[in-house]
């Protein structure tokens, strides 16, 4: 292969590494050591970004809400919501403001994308149905149109996703996670763990340590290139 087209080659693999690379920006595990207030917080937040603690769409459910284990796991932390604190339609979820949310903002000279959003939930209750959505704003005031993540119905622990979103150039993104009912009662609960949002942090100067590993690749795969071209040429 030509020295040019391995070095074609070589510019081509670094910048795919620099696009598909993703992290976590925010993850809500909703442990706690020593105060249940420390379970709102967010951790795992890239030192270019803030999060803001969970808050909720209503003084209702944020009554409801309280840190508990759940059925079978006694050693891990969630969110307890009583169901028959949510609405039975998901087209009023929104109205009545049954919803927790969370923002992230960015330092000054950083923006970030968003490619992602996750959890994890449970039911505890026979027959109960909980349908869950996603809205998302740029601006703190208008937000999309709500994306369905799915309906939890299982006492077993299962994984949600948006899938694959595309928001770029972000300072600020707001996520409100709406919450409704079928078959709720007051002896009916829903559990939720693992709220989470990948994405990328997009630094106006100096880039991020992962960004510099690949950078500090790239540049060795260009170095032994040359090398062997300077040996060709003599």
């Amino acid at each position: 292969m030509k020295t040019e087209n391995l070095l074609t080659l070589g510019m081509a693999f670094f910048l795919a590494a620099l696009a598909s690379r993703a992290d976590t920006l925010a993850s809500y595990t909703f442990d706690y050591t020593t105060s249940e207030s420390e379970a709102w917080k967010a951790i795992g937040v890239p030192s270019s970004l803030a999060a803001t603690d969970i808050g909720f769409g209503n003084a209702g459910l944020q009554g409801e809400a309280t840190i508990r284990h759940s059925p079978g796991d006694a050693a891990g932390w969630y969110v307890k919501i009583r169901s028959s604190a949510l609405t039975d339609r998901q087209t009023t979820a929104i109205t009545a403001g049954n919803y927790i949310d969370f923002t992230l903002t960015a330092a000054p000279g950083y923006t970030f994308s968003v490619t992602g959003l996750s959890f994890d939930a449970l039911i505890e209750g026979s027959g109960l149905y909980i349908y869950t959505g996603a809205q998302f704003s740029t601006d703190g005031t208008n937000f999309s149109s709500s994306i369905s993540m799915g309906p939890v119905n299982s006492t077993a622990l299962k994984s949600f996703t948006t899938g694959i979103l595309e928001y770029s150039d972000l300072t600020r993104f707001t996520v409100r996670l709406y919450l409704s009912q079928v078959n709720g009662t007051a002896s009916k609960y829903l559990y939720l763990d693992n709220l989470k949002i990948d994405g990328t942090v997009s630094p106006s100067g100096i880039p991020e340590p992962s960004a510099c590993a690949v950078i500090a690749g790239a540049c060795g795969l260009v170095a032994v290139i040359v090398c062997r071209r300077m040996r060709i040429c003599r």
